[in-house]
């Protein structure tokens, strides 16, 4: 009678000493036995991606950012979006506006490091950021800010912007100023270090507490000599870029999404947009005069996009004076692109033309409605259609980013390495990029 021996068949199912003898379905189960072991820490471990999350996402607020650049919610898990771009183009006042409808839509706190100390209540509140939902705070020193910024993610804030980049920087001790000490042997890139120490700093904490950063910063011309300098002042393209950005390759590169706003025209009211009178009002004192600037419009680009399939994209934003963002110029603006305010004969109508939303006998009536009174209720009727077009338009917002352009913006190369690899012959005019003065 044949004796068995027990266990010899696991045994020899072991894995050898040398790992590199495993077969690959002994790496399989090793791997199946230890995510079976460790199935409940990790249910109960925020930082193992769970494959049935469900995130509650958080919508931008604005038709632009959430359909024309598909960026469709706010990103969370210690996420930093940057929005950068030239003076006046309406970085702060879009990551207010963006503020305001996070507080509206989740009902949490927010705060804002305002490290230029240009903010004022009295223009906050027409944004729309509520007094006692949101701290505004004018820190002395990044290292003021850090801690300010545990202390309130530890009491539940986790929307934060950060206005501005450029002016985040050490607090210099009074020995210093009095010895003068502080202006001697100066060293290069102390600015890019003070902000990796911060992002290496804070980074964690933001992703511990599920918190979102919007980072504002300011874009700085080129003033380097070269040629290549002087052409991108002049003639901008894509492989050669007429700004940098400040705070060194780690705020390049830590972005989750990257928004560039370029300021595009200033209107007066009485002027048109594309001489459609369906965008901003008339003037109000009649005729053919203009009369003071009421608004400007900028185009908005994505550069970078880590959190959806959106692409680079781009489009068109309207700021107000005292108000913000637009977003009713900015859907009229949509609406009219795609047919959804139209006429028919004398008529206008609003909506699909066979089953409009309303309709009007003339175009006076349709814009003292639409533009001048703004009727809400039809307005945000026209808003699902209008998104409808915009997601069905696979087209019309595409963004061709440059390889090289790229490449800067998200950290890769310098502008040094654009240059020699570019050149002045390497100047095309498929990539340059339309500038109007203002």
């Amino acid at each position: 009678m044949a004796i068995k021996k027990k266990g010899k068949a696991k045994e020899d199912e072991k894995p050898g000493v040398d790992p590199r003898t495993w077969s690959a379905e002994q790496r399989r189960e090793l791997f199946l036995a230890r995510q079976k072991e460790l199935k409940e820490q990790n249910a109960a471990d925020w930082k193992v991606l769970k494959s049935d999350l469900q995130e509650v996402t958080v919508p931008w607020g604005y038709i632009i950012y959430d359909n024309v650049l598909r960026l469709r919610q706010i990103p969370r898990r210690g996420r930093v979006v940057q929005i950068h771009g030239d003076e006046g183009a309406g970085k702060s006042t879009t990551a207010y506006g963006i503020t305001s409808n996070y507080i509206r839509e989740t009902g949490e706190g927010a705060a804002i490091y305002d490290f230029e100390r240009t903010s004022e209540w009295d223009y906050l509140t027409k944004i729309g950021i509520p007094k006692d939902m949101c701290e505004v705070f004018m820190p002395l020193g990044i290292a003021q800010a850090s801690k300010r910024m545990l202390e309130q993610l530890k009491a539940g804030v986790r929307f934060f912007v950060l206005d501005s980049i450029q002016r985040m920087k050490n607090r210099v001790d009074e020995k210093e100023i009095l010895s003068g000490a502080v202006y001697k042997d100066t060293q290069p890139g102390q600015h890019a270090k003070q902000m990796t120490r911060f992002w290496d700093t804070m980074l964690d904490y933001f992703a511990e507490y599920d918190a979102t950063v919007i980072a504002v910063n300011q874009t700085r011309a080129r003033i380097e000599q070269s040629n290549d300098a002087r052409l991108a002042a002049k003639y901008p393209t894509f492989t050669n870029l007429p700004y940098i950005l400040p705070g060194g390759k780690l705020t390049r590169f830590v972005m989750s999404v990257m928004i560039e706003l370029q300021r595009k025209k200033a209107y007066r009211s009485g002027e048109l947009v594309d001489d459609d009178p369906f965008i901003l009002e008339p003037n109000p004192l009649g005729g053919k005069e203009k009369g003071d600037f009421i608004a400007t419009a900028s185009r908005v680009r994505v550069i970078k996009n880590k959190i959806n399939d959106g692409g680079f994209r781009e489009g068109l934003q309207f700021m107000r004076p005292g108000i913000g963002v637009d977003d009713l110029a900015a859907l009229r603006y949509l609406a009219r692109q795609y047919g959804l305010i139209a006429s028919a004969g004398k008529k206008w109508y609003v909506g699909d033309k066979e089953n409009p939303l309303i309709t009007y006998n003339d175009q006076a009536k349709a814009v003292q409605d639409l533009v001048i009174d703004q009727n809400v209720d039809i307005l945000k009727a026209l808003r699902p259609l209008v998104e409808k077009a915009v997601e069905e338009d696979q087209s019309t917002f595409i963004s061709n980013i440059d390889i090289a352009e790229k490449a800067y913006l998200e950290g890769e190369i310098d502008m040094d390495d654009i240059d020699a690899v570019s050149g002045p012959s390497s100047t095309s005019k498929k990539f340059e990029m339309e500038v109007e003065e203002v």
